[in-house]
This record gives C-alpha cells, structure tokens and sequence, in this order.
C-alpha cells in the first residue's frame, strides 16, 4: 500500500509525543507541541491516564493530571476515589516478562484494570488527538496512514504482543474499522538511530557504533554497522541483539524518594500512603521540582538544587516523625543536605545530587560493557533519550569509556519520535537484525531406536513418536526483513484449532525441549477443519521483523489461508500444546 501520510507514535514511559510527514513533502517532518494544558510549551505531553469509575476514558496526559489535581473538575467528584488513576504504566510490560494474559496494572489507587485495556485508551486517545489536529491540517480528500508507535527493542515477544492486541482493539472498535490504515511496531532505539545517522557518518563511509537510548524507565542499547553510499543510500545492519535495562532517569527519582523516606523515618507504606493521600503535592515535589533539578544537574557549574516540600506532605512528613523538617535535616547528616526556611526548600549540594545519579549510573555502564565486550571494534557511543540530555551522564560515560568517541545525539529528547517517521518511510534501511537467541518448536517425528532417547518416546494411535526441537533460527545469526522459515504440517488430532509453541534456547544445538528452553510464543491456528483431506499446513514464520509475522494455509492450496493469532500459555482459550502433536513433513 502506498500511504499518503506517516504518523509515528512516541509512546514513553515519562511522556509521549507524535511527529509526522507526508508521501507530498516527505522531508519536512513536523511535531506536534498542541497538547492541552501545556500552553505550547512542550513536544510530549505525561504518560498520565485517568479513567472514570466506569471504565471510560476520562483524560490523558497533562489534562489527565490537572482533572486529577483538581477533582471538581471531575464527570463524578464525589466518587473521586473511584477513579483509575496510571502513571509510569509501561514499565509493567517490561517488568513482567513471564505471563501476559490476563495481565492488570494497578492504578494509584490500589484498583486494577486488564493491560490490554489501559494501553488501548492511550493509544485511542493519542490517534483521536492527531485525526482531530490533522482534519484541519491535511489537504487529502483520502488519507492512507501508516502507523509507527515506538516500542523499547528489549521488551519481549509476549510484551510486543499486548502493544499489538491494544493496537487490534482500537482498530476494531472503530465504526467501521478503517481500511486504508496500518500500524506498524518501531524499535525505539533503531528509530533513534535513523534520526542520528547523517551527524554521524558521511556518506561514502561505514562506520560501527551504538545507541544508547537513555529514557525514563528503560535504557535500550543496539550496536549497528551502517554503510552510507555517495549518493546517500543508507543501510543498516545489526551486529549485536538489542541489550538493555530498567535503569532510565526514574531510577534517580526512585533514589531521591529512598533519600526523603530516610530523612522523614518513614516506613515503605508510608511513603505509598502520602502519594496516594497527596497525589498532586507529591507530583511537584518529584516532577516538577526534583525534575528540574535533575535535569540541569551539571558537573561544570556544580549547582544546589533546592527541593520545595511544604504544605500537607511536609505536616505528614513531620507529624510521623515528630519532628520539624529543620530537625530532621540536622539529624541526618549522611546527605550534607540543608533546610531552606524562605522557600521551605530542601536543599541538595551538587555532590549530593550526583550521588543519586550514581547506581543509575553504575547500571548503565554495565548494559554498555556487556555490548562492548562483544563488539571491541566499536568506537561510536551515542546517547539518545529525554535522559541523555543530562549533562553529568554526558560526563560519566566519557570517563567510563575513555578510548570511545561519547557523543549526545541530535535532539535527543526527540531522537526517537522523528527517526520513527523515517523508519516508517525507510523500513528496508535495517538490512538485518541478530538474532539473541535460537528459536524453535517442540513436534513429533516418527521414533528411531537407533537415534532418539526411549524416553522421549509416545504413542498415538498405535503409532511411535518422538518429540523434538525443530529449529526455525539460530542464536547470533543476522536475519534479514523478507527471510522465512517454511515448514508443511499434519496434525495427529482433529478439531478445528491447533497449536504451536515457539521455544527459545541460548544454545546452537537443541534436540529435545527441556528446562533450558523457554516457551515465546503461542501460536493458535483456526479453521483447521477447512483443510482438504490430507489436512495438512503450510506454515511461514519471519523473525528479522520488530514483530514476529506468522501466517499459515493450505499445503495442498495455497489459496486456502487459515486465521492466525498468538496467545499465552495461561489463557483459558484451550490446551496449548505441548499435547498437540506435529508430524513434519519435508519441504
């Protein structure tokens, strides 16, 4: 499909944003800084979702924190404890890497709501946002969008996949489902890096390096060789998997918190009770005021940052202590911290503020050495991110990496929003991706004595087999966008559906499945009965996507295709499947 408009979708775990292009003018990329509530002022609105008690969108972003600052302005105030309250939802993806069905983020108030659910109200109400912005913008009696919402590239199959079921929900709940759209997934810091390509390497080069994605709640490390041509043809390709983790700019704030509880002697249920009893005295302590802070933290000027806390969380502070804020400043001496009495300001010298920068610090050094260490040749370190534009994580990664060039990206707050309009437009640029793990499935082969462990051998309808490790792809290996892994199926039982389990291993060499292997992915095949008589299936698998792409039909008739979805191992839609039987038959 030949699309009209690219719409990317920065979807981050502080705040999310949106930028664009057209097929007419595809250079002049645009972003948009129209959000309500902040007077345009910024690119990114918060991550922030308020939902009513009865489960309907109610606001997001800053006018979702404002409505809940201010809970007059509510649709139902006096049920103000009723209502959902996220922030900070999409580390849930990333700290759950097991079980995703029936998956639920909890909100501020200790309720629950399904993840599918909570993701598909962002997504819905960032695409109604931009549909309402560019009806007035767009001259295009007929609009063909793609989609790209940006994803980190360590989240899981099982975590892209609830992304994808969100993106489904959206879709199908539209009247009617719109046709000249597709949604596609971007890899967070891929598209970073299409955004920081031409400031890097000059065309007629290749050049290795690697992007660290500094965020809010994650850091994404991918390593790439890229090759530019005179004529400024670029091409991509991935020389290590993409590494990563949970260590972004909140881990600061989670250590500026631990250093409040300290100081106030309060207990971790302490410390939840005044952010769920304050929430909007709360938010300006940590994100408006230590945010500040933290952003111009600064080894060259090396100034204070003075932290106002007053009003009703200093009283709840200084009634669970029993003691004035001056006081408890003077008692904890381990922080050199000082109490301002003119601006009830708790103030932090800059060797102080530093110090909570430093296990945040620490981690992400670690996830670049592990890239490092398998790829000594680079020497191109380029950091990205809403994080990145700290000027002392600028500086200590330098001194980490003393024989490396550490470089800010252009724009690093808006790396990822304006390379994923480009990734839109310029998908075959990743020539290939590395493959971080071997990938396979567990099916059933007729049983050798001569080969097979005796074990591993069952018998169904009077017939031996064995089951084994079919390998689809192996660990380390670069796949490119269009490879395949074809293999024809025959079920062994009847019914209309079948299943597939895919298995990932760090190992080359797999025969049979067991505790070193892991389920990724569950694969449900539909209309299995609408085979012909032999019954048997054609199944396509690409991995050298940012998703994992299935499709199966017909071995007989191609033109029979059946209906293909992934589901998890602990959803109640039937038995998944290491009792369903395969029998391979060659290609």
């Amino acid at each position: 499909m030949d699309y009209t408009h690219y719409i990317a979708i920065d979807f981050g775990t502080a705040g999310s944003g949106f930028a664009y292009a057209t097929c007419i003018n595809p250079d002049k990329l645009r972003v948009f800084n129209d959000w309500p509530g902040l007077n345009n002022e910024g690119y990114k609105t918060p991550t922030v979702l308020l939902i009513d008690p009865h489960g309907e969108l109610e606001a997001f972003g800053q006018e979702a924190l404002n409505k809940y600052y201010n809970k007059t302005s509510l649709l139902y105030p006096d049920r103000f404890d009723d209502y959902y309250f996220f922030r900070n939802f999409k580390m849930v993806l990333y700290d759950n890497q097991e079980s995703f069905s029936n998956l639920k983020i909890e909100a501020l108030n200790g309720k629950c709501l399904p993840a599918i659910t909570v993701f598909s109200f962002a997504i819905r109400y960032m695409k109604s946002k931009i549909i309402q912005w560019a009806d007035k913008q767009f001259q295009f009696p007929k609009r063909k969008i793609l989609w790209i919402i940006t994803v980190p590239a360590i989240w899981s199959h099982g975590a892209k996949q609830v992304m994808r079921q969100a993106i489904d929900k959206v879709h199908s709940d539209q009247s009617p489902p719109p046709s000249e759209e597709t949604t596609i997934l971007a890899l967070e810091p891929e598209a970073a890096a299409m955004h920081c390509i031409h400031d890097i390497i000059q065309p007629g080069q290749t050049l290795s390096y690697i992007i660290v994605d500094c965020g809010g709640g994650t850091v994404d490390v991918v390593a790439h060789e890229v090759t530019v041509s005179k004529d400024k043809e670029v091409s991509i390709e991935e020389i290590f998997p993409p590494h990563g983790s949970s260590c972004g700019g909140f881990g600061v704030n989670r250590e500026f918190e631990e250093l409040l509880r300290i100081l106030s002697n309060l207990s971790l249920e302490n410390l939840k009770e005044v952010k769920l009893k304050f929430p909007k005295q709360w938010d300006k302590i940590i994100y408006s005021s230590f945010e500040t802070g933290k952003t111009y933290t600064d080894p060259s000027s090396r100034y204070e940052t003075t932290v106002e806390i007053k009003g009703r969380v200093r009283s709840y502070f200084e009634e669970k202590s029993g003691k004035k804020m001056e006081q408890l400043v003077k008692d904890c001496q381990d922080f050199k911290l000082e109490w301002d009495d003119d601006s009830d300001g708790l103030v932090l010298p800059y060797r102080t503020m530093s110090s909570l920068f430093q296990p945040i610090i620490s981690r992400i050094h670690q996830v670049i050495k592990t890239v490092l260490n398998k790829c000594s040749s680079i020497n191109e370190i380029v950091l990205v991110g809403g994080f990145a534009a700290n000027n002392l994580l600028l500086r200590e990664i330098k001194s980490l990496f003393p024989t490396k060039s550490v470089r800010k990206g252009n724009e690093p707050h808006l790396a990822v929003l304006k390379g994923a309009v480009w990734y839109g437009m310029n998908r075959k640029v990743i020539r290939s991706r590395k493959m971080p793990l071997s990938i396979g499935l567990e099916t059933c082969v007729a049983f050798n004595n001569g080969i097979h462990n005796n074990k591993r051998k069952i018998t169904i309808d009077g017939k031996d087999y064995c089951k084994v490790f079919l390998p689809c792809v192996e660990i380390d290996k670069n796949v490119t966008q269009d490879e395949k892994f074809e293999q024809i199926f025959k079920p062994l039982n009847t019914g209309s559906t079948c299943s597939i389990v895919l298995y990932g291993s760090q190992s080359r060499s797999v025969v049979y499945v067991t505790s070193n292997e892991y389920p990724i992915a569950h694969i449900i095949i539909d209309k299995v009965d609408s085979l012909p008589q032999d019954r048997s299936i054609l199944v396509t698998i690409q991995f050298g996507g940012t998703e994992v792409q299935v499709s199966a039909c017909s071995a007989a008739n191609n033109d029979i295709k059946l209906p293909v979805r992934f589901s998890d191992k602990d959803s109640a839609e039937g038995s998944f499947v290491q009792s369903f039987k395969l029998d391979i038959r060659s290609l």
